[in-house]
């Protein structure tokens, strides 16, 4: 599978109700594989390849993903918060960027995760690595509208997020997905 490319062989129906950006991130490296983010500043992941055109010639493809200084990149069981916050999204049909679900235990019941005393505490971390991904690339997506690769994209995947606690908030738990992953 060309991770870096939704072809229209690839795309259904079903594919049509989500975002384009989402299908090119369903199978990037945004997360470390361990389970714990040690040396937070110089956290960034470096993808690179080649592939060939549907004309025969060959493409150099880069993504570059980079955590923030003081959370680092997401770490392997954030991948569970991600997928999560998707299901929740899907359920709302993509329809705003704005993500929401009832509460922490809601999000990790969606993905089968039993919730326990640490369970407010690995959403919040997580939201923050999450929030500070950035990444850059260099012809790395695929736009399935005019059928070509895009040349150069910096962006985050979310933008913020909003978990009320016991100190007064109230309402639902919200993330914002970025303009770069809602369009």
């Amino acid at each position: 599978i060309d991770i870096f490319m939704v072809s229209d062989k690839n795309t259904t129906d079903k594919d049509a109700a989500l975002p384009s950006e989402e299908l090119n991130m369903a199978e990037f490296p945004f997360c470390l594989m361990s389970s714990r983010s040690t040396d937070k500043s110089g956290s960034v992941i470096h993808y690179e390849r080649q592939t060939t055109t549907s004309e025969g010639g060959v493409v150099s493809l880069r993504l570059t993903v980079s955590g923030s200084a003081e959370h680092g990149l997401p770490i392997s069981g954030d991948q569970d918060i991600y997928v999560a916050l998707m299901k929740f999204w899907s359920q709302a049909n993509f329809q705003t960027n704005v993500i929401e679900f009832p509460s922490v235990y809601a999000l990790l019941q969606g993905v089968g995760i039993r919730p326990d005393g640490y369970s407010y505490t690995r959403v919040k971390e997580a939201l923050c690595r999450l929030v500070g991904v950035m990444c850059t690339s260099e012809k790395a997506f695929w736009d399935v509208k005019s059928r070509k690769r895009k040349s150069s994209k910096g962006f985050h995947l979310f933008e913020s997020y909003f978990i009320p606690k016991d100190d007064g908030d109230q309402g639902m738990c919200r993330v914002v997905a970025s303009d770069f992953l809602y369009e």
